[in-house]
């Protein structure tokens, strides 16, 4: 059984104790530290390195939006839960930007709340884990290989003797490369329709259901309509982030619109959520069919490059330019944020655990394509990315491909 840590960062030791006896009902096992400070925290970290943190918003000395930020400027991949006695949607919003998993209120059921909040990023984070395993297994096996290798339909692989060239070898990486990320397209395909389709439309019926509860029911104490207007706007929020995830996982309108429009779109809410101004411009795309499995990759390459910005640089500012070149497809994403040292970066990249710069470079290499980066400390950053065309194939071609 693996070890579960959990840091809980809380300085009123009776919120502590009620926190740590619900957790104990769920993870009987759990060994839970606990800090009243988060500097205290910060210091041991390495050393307890915990599963999930539990963090308050007002603290002594540091909060808990200070806690998310300097941890951010750290290599250190840990799932953040935030509580609050106050509801308040500004740090809400502030505490989800900087990439807590999740916000929970302390009220009356915050104690039955917290522990199935806790098991979600577990998962979470295991699933996460999950797909590095395997990404890196397959990259061993077909690196060390000095026979041949097959992955079959069912993903199972299997082995070919005397095929020993290293061009076969390479050849192998990059196609279980393309295979591993096209696998996981269709895991965020299939979560993101559940999420919209299922678990967002019971929510929604959910929330429905509270505010009519106590129609035409003048005899309802104000203290608990109170109360039900408060889950209400609790579900609300719950909504809008099932929403916002579902969109994450699967780009809407790419197929219907285009990658130009979706792109329009996703750079548009990016301001609206994050206050990062996004500059899009796209020129001579009007004569490229590019193919589906183009178009998604340069979506997830100007989402990752912008997710970077937001967690890392600090900019105000962001320019993002895609123009057709025949025969390539340029994708150019600046900033005018605080940058950093390349040369240090790239030596950095293959024990860093941050993917954002890392699996850039795996989409772009998956393409055929070079990506270039220039930047300097307090002079922003330049992402140059050059991929060659791929037209989209035409039914007949699909169908004579399946036969």
């Amino acid at each position: 059984m693996e070890m579960l840590t959990l840091v809980i960062i809380e300085d009123e030791e009776s919120h502590f104790d009620l926190m740590k006896r619900a957790i104990a009902g769920k993870f009987p096992y759990a060994s839970v530290y606990h800090f009243q400070e988060a500097e205290t925290c910060l210091e041991r970290l390495d050393e307890i390195n915990p599963t999930v943190i539990i963090t308050d918003y007002l603290m002594p000395g540091m909060d808990g939006i200070e806690f998310l930020e300097v941890l951010n400027q750290t290599d250190i991949d840990i799932p953040v839960i935030m509580i609050t006695g106050h509801g308040d949607e500004n740090v809400a919003v502030r505490a989800m930007k900087l990439g807590a998993k999740d916000y929970l209120l302390k009220s009356g059921d915050f104690f039955t709340l917290l522990p199935s909040i806790i098991d979600n990023a577990i998962r979470e984070k295991k699933l996460k884990q999950s797909l590095r395993k395997s990404e890196e297994k397959y990259r061993i096996v077909a690196s060390n290989a000095t026979i041949g290798i097959v992955v079959t339909h069912n993903g199972y692989l299997n082995f070919l003797a005397d095929v020993t060239e290293r061009k076969q070898s390479e050849d192998l990486v990059h196609n279980l490369s393309h295979m591993l990320m096209q696998a996981q397209e269709r895991e965020r395909q299939m979560i993101s329709y559940e999420l919209h389709d299922s678990i967002g439309q019971n929510l929604y019926t959910l929330k429905i259901g509270c505010d009519m509860l106590f129609e035409n029911q003048p005899a309802i104490s104000p203290g608990l309509r109170g109360k039900m207007v408060e889950l209400s706007k609790l579900l609300e929020q719950t909504i809008t982030n099932v929403r916002n995830l579902a969109y994450g996982l699967q780009p809407p309108g790419l197929d219907e619109m285009g990658l130009v429009k979706a792109l329009e779109m996703y750079c548009e809410e990016f301001y609206e959520k994050n206050g990062v101004k996004v500059e899009f411009q796209s020129a001579g795309l009007h004569s490229f069919d590019m193919d589906s499995n183009s178009e998604i990759h340069i979506y997830r390459l100007v989402q990752e490059g912008l997710n970077n910005i937001r967690k890392h640089a600090d900019a105000a500012q962001v320019n993002i330019m895609l123009m057709g070149a025949s025969p390539n497809v340029i994708l150019r994403i600046e900033d005018n944020g605080k940058g950093f040292d390349v040369t240090a970066r790239e030596l950095a990249l293959s024990n860093e655990k941050r993917l954002g710069l890392r699996s850039m470079k795996e989409r772009v290499n998956l393409l055929g394509g070079q990506m270039t980066i220039q930047s300097r400390p307090m002079k922003g950053t330049k992402i140059f990315i050059k991929i060659p065309f791929k037209e989209r194939k035409s039914e007949s071609e699909k169908a004579n491909i399946n036969h």
